[in-house]
């Protein structure tokens, strides 16, 4: 397995400086797709293409940092940000490594479940037949992993070979075991609840896509978001429905943390509710989607697609920092006093959990984002900014609409998603008229 040892020699060192020249990010293309995909309450995830981002949240093992990147590299880091070696495969990887058992597992869009050690070597493949959407998940032995097939495999954890399968009418993702029940839901509006041999037990109806990848369970309640823009909370022995809590926009997963559940949405906004009667407690608005929450040590970490990472009070929601990057963020690890961030703009960071201090960055092997194609049914602007004069800059300092965020500084530029090329450069003079 070849280690790349030339990776300082190509500048992607952890320790560098924090300038970049965010000018060929085309923010506005990526705001642009984003709202149509908003508009028509589809995921827009498995639209994602190859580029330099970080979408996955890292892997801290044993004094080792894995993850995988939109460049189609799984990378092994030291703690200073230095890489030790990567793997590359035949598609982007965007969802978080586990470890089981000393080995590291990691999916790809590729349509593989990769085992590999922590030295690099791999050790078992496991093919689907669909792009595989979300991290696996261990448990005594086992493997489990959704696959856009529309199956969720149980596999031997050692060697990688199938146990059993559930087919189901949609693409599924990863579950979560609770009180020896597998619980998982996608994208067939059903969630699922097996035992641990793949036979149904029950099954919960919705009429969206669930965002629960995976779903979190606490206390014999298992929590899942949804396109309906409700987030739902069962009982995980019959399925039955405790409470449910409407919001404005789609919710994504929730998070259980003592006795609180937490979630972000397409609203901008994170929510906490109480865990057993799904009454509101708080809410923090970003400028941003809010795809995923890490509440951990009294303080709620998250990314929002405003570029910016939060640290919020968990017991308060009041806010503690926040980190500026040049592209946003999905996903976090808090480990040791550190948090590790990956962003769009092709860099993993670390920072001071307790300040938000930058430590170091890493720069993934290319340094143009990933795109993200737009739906096929959309043809249409979706934002349309013109500033040609100080006055018209002047007026939209003003009177921004809330959805668009602070991407920095653009002029006389707009986006007409029927014309844009999607390939991560910024499309200028475009003036109405």
């Amino acid at each position: 397995m070849a280690k790349y040892v030339y990776a300082k020699d190509m500048g992607i060192n952890g320790n560098v400086g924090f300038d970049f020249d965010s000018s060929q990010f085309g923010d506005l293309e990526v705001f642009g797709t984003l709202m149509q995909f908003k508009h028509i309450k589809k995921r827009f995830w498995d639209s994602v293409g190859i580029g330099g981002s970080f979408l996955a949240a890292p892997l801290v093992y044993d004094n080792k940092i894995y993850i995988g990147c939109a460049d189609k590299n799984f990378y092994c880091l030291d703690m200073e940000g230095n890489e030790e070696w990567r793997i590359s495969v035949n598609d982007i990887i965007p969802y978080p490594a586990i470890e089981n058992g000393g080995t590291i597992c990691f999916g790809s869009f590729d349509s593989n479940l990769y085992a590999v050690s922590p030295e690099g070597k791999i050790l078992w493949v496991f093919h689907t037949n669909g792009k595989i959407m979300c991290s696996p998940t261990s448990y005594e032995g086992m493997i489990f992993i959704g696959s856009n097939d529309g199956n969720l495999y149980c596999l031997d954890a050692r060697t990688g070979k199938e146990i059993w399968r559930f087919s189901t009418n949609g693409p599924q993702t990863n579950p979560v075991i609770h009180k020896y029940k597998v619980l998982f839901g996608h994208d067939d509006n059903a969630f699922y609840c097996l035992d641990l041999k793949g036979k149904l037990i029950w099954k919960f109806p919705t009429t969206r896509t669930i965002n629960a990848w995976p779903p979190d369970a606490h206390e014999g309640i298992v929590y899942l978001g949804c396109y309906d823009n409700k987030m739902y909370a069962l009982d995980v022995e019959t399925g039955k429905l405790v409470w449910e809590y409407k919001i404005g926009g789609v919710s994504y997963p929730a998070r259980v943390y003592k006795n609180r559940i937490y979630f972000g949405s397409r609203e901008n906004t994170v929510y906490c509710l109480d865990a057993r009667e799904g009454r509101l407690v708080w809410k923090f608005k970003t400028n941003g989607f809010v795809t995923t929450v890490n509440p951990c040590e009294g303080v709620v970490y998250f990314g929002s697609y405003d570029n910016n990472f939060y640290a919020v009070d968990a017991e308060t929601g009041k806010l503690l920092w926040k980190f500026k990057t040049n592209g946003f963020i999905n996903n976090n690890t808090v480990k040791d006093g550190r948090v590790y961030l990956g962003s769009w703009d092709c860099n993993l960071y670390c920072l001071d959990a307790e300040t938000g201090k930058p430590l170091w960055k890493f720069r993934s092997s290319m340094s143009t984002p990933s795109r993200i194609a737009p739906p096929e049914t959309a043809a249409t602007k979706t934002a349309e900014i013109i500033w040609t004069t100080e006055a018209d800059k002047e007026k939209r300092e003003g009177a921004q609409e809330a959805d668009i965020a602070d991407y920095g500084t653009f002029s006389g530029t707009y986006i007409d998603t029927s014309k844009t090329d999607y390939l991560g450069h910024k499309k200028k003079g475009y003036k109405t008229g």
